[in-house]
């Protein structure tokens, strides 16, 4: 079997969490697709959607009618995007996974540099963000101020500037499916795992539809 062939074998599962991104699904869609479909993996895309009241749901229904690639999982109500990234993972089949958030604000272009540092033998990459258009100047700021607080009273280093959008191998995801907090901080129970872990930086970008 062939390096190509035995890629193609090798699943991928694409997470993403969702609330009222109807004005981004059919984006998210496009733009996602796009940028994985070059690549010699399978992919599966799980959209979890946390209690959404506009017509997010039936986008993504759409989609998963056409497309067998896709899932959707809704909750009954807006259990935080940390629940949201937890059910994803747990739902994944994959041999990486990757948190891309709806609002496509880290873009997905991005993903095959994940992969590439995921072949070099990382099992977490995270992406780091260099800046933050589209935000206000006191909101950058105060987000960089949160992120180092929270790396300073840590017990383990976490990165500063990273987000979310990461990729996790599925021994990480193991892992993190024997932890028995319930009130999740995400970013701060991987860093907690160790594995062995990079960063992977990326110019975040404004959001274009729905609210933060």
């Amino acid at each position: 079997m062939n390096d190509v062939m035995a890629r193609r074998e090798t699943l991928i599962s694409i997470v993403i969490p969702a609330f009222n991104e109807e004005g981004n699904i059919p984006r998210l869609e496009r733009e996602l697709l796009l940028a994985v479909e070059p690549l010699s993996y399978s992919f599966e895309f799980i959209v979890i959607d946390n209690g959404s009241t506009d017509a997010t749901g039936e986008l993504v229904k759409e989609i998963c009618a056409r497309d067998q690639r896709w899932k959707y999982l809704r909750f009954s109500r807006n259990f935080t995007v940390e629940m949201s990234i937890t059910a994803g993972y747990h739902y994944a089949a994959g041999e990486a996974i990757v948190v891309l958030y709806s609002d496509l604000q880290d873009p997905p272009e991005v993903i095959p540099k994940l992969i590439e540092k995921w072949l070099e033998g990382y099992d977490v990459v995270y992406g780091v963000r260099t800046v933050r258009p589209g935000d206000a100047a006191w909101r950058n700021k105060a987000v960089k101020i949160a992120y180092r607080l929270i790396g300073w009273f840590s017990d383990v280093p976490i990165p500063n500037d990273a987000g979310d959008f990461r990729l996790i191998t599925r021994q990480v995801r193991d892992a993190l499916e024997r932890c028995p907090e319930q009130n999740r901080y995400m970013r701060g129970l991987i860093a907690w795992l160790g594995f062995r872990q990079i960063g992977v930086a990326y110019e975040r970008q404004p959001r274009n539809a729905g609210e933060s």
